[in-house]
């Protein structure tokens, strides 16, 4: 992929003190780098099935808001930390207005309220990816190996009609 390098203080602790590492992503994406040391594996993804034991009932305004009309784009920023979020919250209520398309959103590490009375923007907390994406028309996230996984395997299924964006990958998050 022609990715720079990334050297942090983190990375040199874990290399140089012999702490095994596991990077959680599939080595068919993202191989092994060969100037990692033996004690880092890429050791491929970990996913669990959350809506097997899932009890929608503390997310019965998001059904509701859900069912209410048609299949929204999620937008996930997982552990991003976003400088100016009233930029970026008023940026997407322009976006889900002039497109006239819904939006869920989990801003999750920064606080971001986008609900307002147009109805088109709805937020959501920590809640079973694998319960809300499926109920979503598209899939624009952080670019975490986790979303990742998620995205792509509900772009895989056939029974939906899922897409998927994904933003940069890993440590080259762009920074908003």
């Amino acid at each position: 992929m022609r990715l720079p390098h990334v050297y942090g203080l983190i990375s040199n602790f874990v290399a140089y003190s012999n702490m095994p590492f596991s990077a959680m992503w599939s080595p068919s994406f993202v191989p092994k780098p060969r100037e990692w040391p033996p004690q880092c594996e890429v050791v491929g993804t970990f996913v669990i099935n959350q809506v097997r034991e899932f009890d929608p009932s503390p997310f019965e305004e998001l059904t509701a808001w859900l069912e209410s009309g048609p299949k929204p784009i999620f937008i996930g920023f997982g552990s991003m930390v976003i400088k100016k979020p009233e930029h970026l919250i008023q940026t997407i209520k322009d976006a889900t207005k002039k497109a006239n398309v819904r939006v869920v959103v989990q801003s999750s590490w920064t606080a971001m309220d986008v609900e307002d009375e147009s109805g088109l923007c709805h937020n959501v907390g920590p809640c079973p990816h694998d319960w809300l994406l499926p109920q979503c028309c598209a899939v624009v996230h952080h670019g975490g190996a986790g979303m990742l996984v998620l995205g792509l395997s509900f772009l895989n299924d056939c029974r939906l009609s899922c897409r998927v964006s994904i933003s940069l990958f890993l440590a080259h998050q762009a920074v908003l």
